[in-house]
């Protein structure tokens, strides 16, 4: 009985590791909504309110993106270079082909899109090189959003500002804004409304969030279009796995994707003959996070336009920071699942200086126990020699300080 409570008592704490995230995006998907794998939901704004995201990451940065998920239209003006700003003419513009989004970088924004393979040319602008080292703008646009019409133009990008104009096709209601990316710290990209020609901080702290579910223009069932989906923050790392049972699925058996902010995208649902949204169900993906905790995320349901409400569940895999737990303040256990029978453990404690470390198996008995020196940092165990088998235990952490629990997988 006492076993049978312990296993209990044990895999509740464990449960705490696995939960169910659920969020909106509205309906019509009007809202974008910024997670973390570690606390959830970060941050939910107004998907709309923009037309162009300028990247403020770093000086060097030289991204523009556009909202082509909701209705923003850009083209490159094919009549002339940024000289006829003042003699701009619109024929034909209803065939020129509109610029759009990579789904791979952040950095491949729709004004970065026909740069000429010159390593001075972004595109939009080029580099002048000694001695001012600024990007001057050297290409016109047009912007369609809603039923107002504007031209623009990138006028610099000098020493980590950004000058760019706006104005009515017919030249009226010029505006130019200067801002500098030290305004927007701890953001990737600042927002720009071009029809009231405001600038918007709306993104989390880049180093809050993991993953935004937002709409984007991609690749969809019916072709090209605007499409509801998921993409990376920049650091974070995705293995995307099709074809397996997730609860089998062990992200050590596969490579992890640094070049891909679209990995998890779009295609975790399905439109079926019927037109209801179903979830792929052997498709998981894993979440490397900038810590380097691994993390599982698997998708539940996705209630469409009607509702925009998404959830999925998402399960510490390997790593974790965790808070203060019973005089527990840290503890780190990878790799885990543990293929290889070696185990990397680190704990941190309010005092303790020694540890108990023990393995039960599902009935409760322990199967493996070993003492663990806190002092020496991160530890390497070998399992090997403990004859456990290939399955699901649960790792039991005591010290004077108190007790932490984790579950551990061996295959």
């Amino acid at each position: 009985m006492r076993r049978t409570l312990l296993v209990l008592v044990l895999i509740s704490s464990i449960s705490l590791n696995a939960q169910e995230v659920n969020i909106s995006m509205s309906t019509s998907y009007v809202s974008d909504v910024y997670v973390s794998m570690e606390t959830g939901e970060v941050s939910t704004v107004d998907a709309t309110d923009w037309h162009l995201a300028f990247d403020v990451r770093n000086p060097f940065s030289v991204a523009i993106r556009v909202n082509d998920g909701h209705g923003t239209t850009i083209k490159n003006y094919n009549n002339g270079d940024i000289s006829a700003w003042d003699a701009l003419d619109t024929t034909g513009f209803i065939s020129w082909p509109a610029l759009h989004n990579l789904t791979d970088s952040w950095d491949n924004g729709a004004l970065n899109q026909s740069y000429s393979g010159d390593p001075s040319d972004f595109s939009w602008g080029y580099y002048t090189g000694d001695p001012l080292h600024d990007v001057v703008g050297d290409s016109l646009y047009i912007i369609q959003a809603g039923d107002s019409f504007k031209k623009f133009r990138i006028d610099k990008l000098d020493a980590g500002a950004w000058t760019f104009t706006t104005a009515d096709l017919d030249g009226s209601n010029e505006v130019e804004t200067t801002f500098g990316m030290g305004d927007y710290a701890d953001r990737n990209f600042a927002y720009f409304n071009v029809v009231t020609n405001e600038l918007i901080d709306r993104e989390p702290a880049s180093g809050s969030w993991d993953l935004v579910f937002t709409r984007y223009f991609g690749m969809t069932a019916f072709g090209p279009g605007a499409t509801t989906g998921t993409l990376a923050n920049s650091g974070v790392e995705l293995i995307r796995v099709d074809g397996v049972n997730p609860d089998d699925a062990i992200y050590t058996d596969y490579t992890w994707t640094t070049d891909n902010i679209g990995l998890v995208g779009n295609d975790w649902k399905n439109l079926n003959m019927e037109f209801v949204w179903e979830i792929v169900a052997d498709r998981t993906y894993f979440v490397k996070n900038a810590a380097g905790d691994v993390y599982q995320v698997t998708f539940t349901s996705f209630g469409g336009t009607g509702t925009g409400d998404i959830a999925y569940n998402v399960e510490l895999i390997s790593g974790s920071s965790v808070g203060e737990i019973n005089g527990v303040t840290d503890m780190v256990v990878y790799p885990n699942p543990t293929v290889s029978g070696n185990l990397n453990v680190r704990i941190e404690t309010t005092k303790a200086t020694q540890a108990s470390l023990e393995i039960y198996n599902v009935t409760g008995q322990i199967a493996h126990s070993t003492n663990v020196n806190l002092s020496a940092g991160v530890q390497t165990l070998n399992l090997n020699n403990a004859s456990l088998n290939a399955g699901t235990y649960i790792l039991k952490i005591s010290t004077v300080d108190g007790e932490n629990v984790r579950p551990l997988i061996i295959r």
